[in-house]
């Protein structure tokens, strides 16, 4: 697609929260010009801290390994980059979402023991539509990703421990580039093959004005939504 989709986002760990939300059995409070701290990174399927564990943790998304990747970019390589979980006690539900400002996730959070520390959560670049204790430290959350969105996050915070987890969100893309109705690999390679120039990159999804790894995060990501939509139309 020569892009409709909205201007770059800038990285949603600067933004502030829009909305706090207190677990149902959490006091009472307001959290005020909340700031983020130096953040480790988390290694990929981490799962959230122990009370012994990091104090800030951010886990690696699916969009940091497509900025870090290195390798040869082939279908084969950019699709296996969704392949592991961002997080082993954090399960999101489509794992991708097409953000359209109207595909709701499911996120089933599992958390350690924090005592009398009831969590709270926000979101940045999408809309909480519910908040659901399952269990003891098990929490369902219902949220809309912002239309255009390609990076969104939900913070956790519990007493003294802060985790990011970035939701794996693209926004739409017509990815069936030569026009045959049929999307597969020979529209990745071609989507792959031609890049434009500096002044006129090619398929420049996020509208930015240059082509790069957040385009092929968004091709690939839309690419394994299609392609999963049409198994399921098989069966």
């Amino acid at each position: 697609m020569e892009p409709t989709a909205p201007s770059a986002q800038e990285s949603t760990l600067g933004e502030q929260p829009t909305q706090w939300q207190s677990s149902p059995d959490a006091d009472e409070r307001e959290i005020k010009e909340y700031q983020h701290p130096a953040a480790p990174v988390s290694p990929p399927s981490a799962s959230v801290p122990s009370s012994q564990g990091q104090k800030y943790v951010v886990f690696r998304g699916v969009l940091e390994r497509f900025k870090a990747y290195s390798g040869v970019k082939a279908p084969k390589s950019l699709l296996a980059l969704f392949d592991e979980p961002v997080a082993t006690s954090i399960k999101q539900d489509p794992p991708i979402c097409i953000a359209d400002g109207k595909t709701m996730i499911k996120v089933q959070i599992e958390l350690p023991d924090s005592g009398n520390d009831a969590p709270n959560f926000a979101l940045r670049g999408a809309g909480l539509k519910s908040l659901k204790k399952l269990g003891d430290n098990r929490w369902l959350i219902e949220a809309i990703p912002e239309a255009g969105r390609f990076e969104a996050t939900l913070t956790i915070v519990m007493g003294e421990k802060i985790v990011d987890y970035p939701f794996t969100v693209a926004p739409k893309a017509d990815i069936n580039l030569d026009r045959n109705g049929v999307t597969d690999e020979a529209d990745f390679l071609l989507f792959l093959s031609k890049v434009g120039t500096d002044k006129a990159p090619a398929y420049d999804f996020n509208g930015d004005g240059k082509r790069d790894y957040v385009d092929d995060y968004i091709y690939t990501a839309n690419y394994l939504v299609e392609r999963e939509g049409n198994k399921n139309k098989k069966k």
